[in-house]
């Protein structure tokens, strides 16, 4: 298979699934197979009984089936078994900006983010860097920003060079990394509840995570490169860490209750970075920058 389908699209997931489904059958909890897809990017690493297989399918909630890979891989590890109805996962809509002027955004925004219910203060005037950024984006016609720079805010820990500015249905996040430049990501606000456009991108001391997060937004969690947990250091409606290598996964807990994802296994890569390990496969170093949720 050309890396292109492995990476970008959804065969990897698919085939990886199949081939786990070949091995000796487990019976297990349900939550156990769905953590096993969402924890290696849909991708079964095991082999499931085709009554779980379809149990998890038809039950899964509804962030694990719209923002995860799991239907892919479980519907194909079922289809690969003889007998019985196949199983499609449903194509889901990307997310579309709203059609908001900036002052319509900020109304939006402002109940979500503490960061714009105050004033403007000293540590949130830009740098010249960032202001450049801006320009440049609102210059570009095909995105249509209209990013208000007089509106931005400071977010993430002291000291992170992060900043929040809300543009035209849009809000975006800029990260001015000393020495080398700005790294920008912009995501739609219209479900401020699900807001969580975290980008990565390569700093001098590694691969930094970051992006604005909502208020409500409780237990930021990244599942990292050698499958382990951390949480995630957020404050000021901004989320900031540096890792040594980019994680798989991030998950967000929002205002209702409802667990989000992020997942990255398999879609991105860093120039002298390590994709996410697969099993089976050496380290890839192709480029693939700001993804955003």
């Amino acid at each position: 298979m050309r890396r292109a389908g492995v990476q970008f699209q959804n065969c990897g997931q698919a085939v990886a699934s199949q081939i786990a489904g070949a091995g000796r059958l487990r019976t297990v909890a349900l939550a156990s197979l769905v953590k096993d897809c969402v924890e290696h990017g849909g991708r079964l690493t095991r082999s499931y009984t085709t009554a779980h297989l379809r149990r998890a399918f038809k039950r899964m909630a509804v962030p694990v089936r719209d923002e995860t890979r799991c239907p892919i891989g479980i519907a194909s590890q079922a289809n690969a078994r003889p007998g019985g109805p196949k199983l499609t996962p449903r194509a889901v809509a990307g997310t579309r900006r709203p059609d908001l002027d900036t002052a319509g955004t900020l109304t939006r925004l402002v109940p979500a983010f503490a960061v714009f219910q105050r004033p403007a203060e000293t540590a949130d005037a830009l740098p010249a860097s960032v202001i450049g950024w801006a320009d440049a984006s609102n210059r570009d016609t095909k995105t249509g920003l209209r990013l208000e720079v007089d509106q931005a805010r400071a977010i993430g820990p002291d000291g992170a060079g992060m900043y929040a500015l809300p543009g035209a249905g849009e809000l975006c996040a800029a990260l001015d990394i000393p020495g080398e430049g700005v790294a920008g990501t912009c995501a739609p606000v219209g479900d401020p509840d699900r807001f969580a456009p975290t980008a990565i991108t390569l700093v001098p001391r590694g691969v930094a995570i970051w992006g604005p997060v909502a208020s409500d937004h409780h237990a930021v969690r990244l599942l990292t490169h050698d499958g382990r947990w951390r949480t995630a250091t957020v404050a000021n409606n901004g989320a900031y860490d540096v890792l040594s290598k980019v994680p798989r996964l991030i998950t967000y807990r929002d205002g209702h209750g409802i667990t989000h994802y992020a997942d990255w296994t398999m879609t991105l890569c860093l120039p002298g970075q390590p994709c996410p390990r697969r099993p089976g496969t050496s380290d890839d170093a192709q480029r693939h920058r700001w993804p955003t949720h």
